[in-house]
């Protein structure tokens, strides 16, 4: 059975995974992420390096 990314976000969000990250075949030619944290809805598809220098800083704050 194939699972498609709407289930898999769909299911993430039900069970209220904080944040959500898609990498498609289109995503990875463009080096980019699809992504979401729940709260905030989709964020959109965001650069690589932006993605990963987002999800440091949250870290740090959250050690704070």
């Amino acid at each position: 059975m194939r699972v498609t990314f709407k289930a898999r976000i769909r299911e993430a969000r039900k069970e209220r995974i904080y944040m959500t990250l898609v990498v498609g075949l289109r995503y990875q030619a463009a080096n980019a992420f699809f992504g979401g944290v729940h709260g905030k809805g989709d964020l959109g598809s965001k650069p690589r390096a932006e993605v990963i220098a987002g999800i440091l800083a949250a870290i740090r704050e959250r050690r704070a």
